[in-house]
């Protein structure tokens, strides 16, 4: 009996830096995945961040083309209205 538990240990020691390689490889290997899903993921959310910019932008953009007729229509109101003055 003793020399059958003595080879089972022998197995068992024989065996267990292979688990625990394999443990290991495991291990790196669902990080890998974990690092590969959170970059999708901020990819997704980069990509939603840059449309809405890019929406915001455009929106500005259409205001600021309004308000820079509105000035222009505001300044030749009032050249009319100078000239009018001249006039009288």
């Amino acid at each position: 009996m003793n020399s059958s538990i003595g080879v089972t240990y022998r197995v068992f020691t024989l065996l267990k830096p292979k688990q625990s390689w394999m443990k290991q490889h495991f291990k790196h290997y669902a990080k890998k995945l974990y690092e590969r899903g959170k970059a999708s993921e901020n990819t997704h959310f980069l990509k939603i961040q840059y449309d809405q910019l890019i929406k915001l932008k455009n929106k500005i953009l259409k205001q600021r083309s309004k308000l820079n007729k509105e000035i222009e229509e505001l300044e030749d109101k009032m050249s009319e209205v100078k000239s009018r003055q001249r006039k009288h």
